[in-house]
């Protein structure tokens, strides 16, 4: 990867579109997906700033240097507008949380380190310019790189499922059998769901927000997909799905809350939309309880915080024992077998 060259036009195009399509997220700096240019540069000189990228850029990235272009156009646009944004501002790209995705979907430690190799060798392989040109249309496709097959040599297991992902797994089916659940109102799933996760699991913003968009149909918000099907293999994979997008902001949320000890900082670049909205109402001032109070009635509002109210006073959280994670996988079997009954 050589230096890019760039005009003050370029620049500024660059920066107002990454704004304008609110790409780029960080609970400080780029709540809403909007930044202050002045801020950030004042910021990359006191910190490292790195990016993590989610699994669908991640895929795409990859998808169009195996294949030279992508069939969605303005899919191929928005992510070679993101990679001249971070090359022109030399913030590294994190595909860490992408991989370790791919690694426990497929079930395949191998998968997800060929999948490194390849990210690997595109920043390698295409000169910073090319993104550049793409982004703005001056060209349709890029070259096609010669893709690695063999794994890249890490030291890490991206194989294995993580507390995060396990205990949003755990959510999303006990979330869907409140869903096929005809009988119970919106607000009625709602104090069911926090009753389970006072009862079962750490609280969750981000997983609260979730719920209380999708439960009262807010625009972009969808469900774990196939939830209404009666396979139960479509079932679990769409709650796998969903877990993985809780999993980004719970496990980057670890990160951004001590950030002022580190001296690396991580932003978030996204173009799903139901992840934008989590992300903007989870970051917003008055958080999930703000979410609440504008999803619900005054009167269901009024019911949902005082039973928060209530479990927050001498909570004692779960105990999940030395081997949490027989803990979480118990959990999951246990919801799995709820879910049966309905099938």
């Amino acid at each position: 990867m050589n230096l890019m060259i760039l005009d003050i036009e370029d620049i500024e195009w660059v920066w107002k579109l990454i704004e304008k399509l609110q790409l780029i997220f960080h609970p400080k700096y780029a709540a809403e997906g909007k930044m202050e240019y002045s801020e950030i540069m004042r910021l990359r000189h006191e910190k490292d700033i790195l990016i993590l990228f989610d699994r669908n850029l991640f895929i795409g990235l990859r998808d169009l240097a195996s294949y030279g272009c992508l069939k969605d156009e303005k899919e191929m646009r928005i992510i070679a507008l993101v990679m001249t944004w971070a090359l022109m501002n030399n913030f590294p790209i994190a595909p860490g949380l992408a991989l370790k995705e791919c690694g426990t979907q497929v079930k395949s430690d191998v998968a997800a380190k060929i999948e490194l190799a390849v990210f690997q060798k595109i920043f390698d392989y295409y000169p910073s310019m090319t993104w550049l040109k793409l982004a703005k249309g001056e060209i349709d496709s890029i070259l096609v790189c010669d893709v690695p097959k063999t794994p890249y040599k890490i030291d890490v297991d991206y194989e294995e499922e993580d507390d995060h992902f396990l205990m949003h797994f755990a959510e999303m089916l006990h979330l869907v059998t409140l869903l096929r659940n005809k009988e119970l109102s919106a607000v009625e799933k709602m104090l069911d769901f926090l009753e389970w996760n006072y009862d079962n699991l750490i609280i969750s913003e981000s997983a609260i927000v979730y719920v209380a968009m999708l439960l009262t149909n807010q625009n972009g918000v969808r469900g774990p997909k196939n939830y209404n099907s009666n396979n139960v293999d479509k079932i679990l994979d769409g709650c796998r799905n969903q877990a993985w997008d809780l999993s980004y902001i719970s496990s980057w949320s670890t990160v951004y809350y001590n950030e002022d000890k580190y001296d690396k900082i991580f932003f978030f670049a996204t173009n799903d939309l139901g992840l934008k909205r989590i992300l903007v109402n989870t970051f917003a001032d008055t958080k999930a309880i703000g979410c609440i109070e504008c999803c619900f009635s005054k009167r269901e509002a009024g019911k949902i915080l005082a039973l928060i109210e209530q479990k927050q006073m001498n909570r004692m959280k779960p105990d999940f024992g030395k081997n949490p994670r027989q803990y979480f996988y118990k959990l999951i079997e246990i919801e799995k077998g709820k879910l049966s009954t309905l099938l």
